[in-house]
């Protein structure tokens, strides 16, 4: 591999013939930071190890023929990765129906949904507020964000995973029947 590809010798690298790239040594150091890069703009793991792992495809390909002139890693396969998320979730959305169509990559998503996701909150937060203040306690513990486990939680409560796991389900029957309102 090029010596120094992140800093300053690929900054003239494209002045002189440029030297083979060593690309089992680039894909094991770059590979998770592009697949990182992926998960990040909201894709699946099992989609994003696909698409990295044809973005390194591509790239060995196009410098084969002779097509990369400066490579600067790992910013050129973060670069190629997102292209070609973007260019497969506009080929699966030319053939979706208008009700086929997924949130974006980028995260930004269809007014409807935006709307109807903030009546469900709403609707969430009324029955959240119905419980009893001990419900709401259990329930934000465990699905709060260091979510412990219950048996951690019920410890920390005072009482058995048993009463946890049904006062759980007792919050969670009131959500369901909150959210499924309109749809009865």
């Amino acid at each position: 591999m090029r010596e120094g590809s992140e800093e300053g010798a690929d900054e003239h690298a494209g002045a002189a013939a440029a030297p083979e790239i060593d690309w089992q040594t680039a894909i094991a150091r770059y590979d998770r930071r592009v697949v990182v890069s992926l998960l990040a703009m909201g894709l699946g793991l099992d989609q994003a190890k696909d698409i990295a792992q044809e973005t390194w495809l591509k790239l060995v390909e196009k410098e084969r023929r002779g097509e990369l002139h400066a490579v600067k890693l790992p910013g050129l396969a973060i670069k190629q990765a997102r292209f070609l998320a973007l260019e497969a979730h506009r080929g699966r959305r030319s053939h979706a129906t208008v009700d086929d169509v997924p949130e974006l990559p980028d995260g930004t998503q269809r007014i409807e949904e935006t709307v109807a996701g903030r009546r469900d909150l709403a609707r969430a937060e009324r029955a959240l507020a119905e419980c009893s203040p001990r419900a709401r306690e259990v329930f934000g513990l465990v699905y709060g964000p260091h979510a412990p486990s219950h048996a951690e939680v019920a410890e920390q409560l005072g009482m058995s995973v048993q009463r946890l796991r049904q006062t759980l389900c007792e919050v969670r029957k009131r959500l369901r029947l909150a959210l499924n309102e309109d749809h009865d």
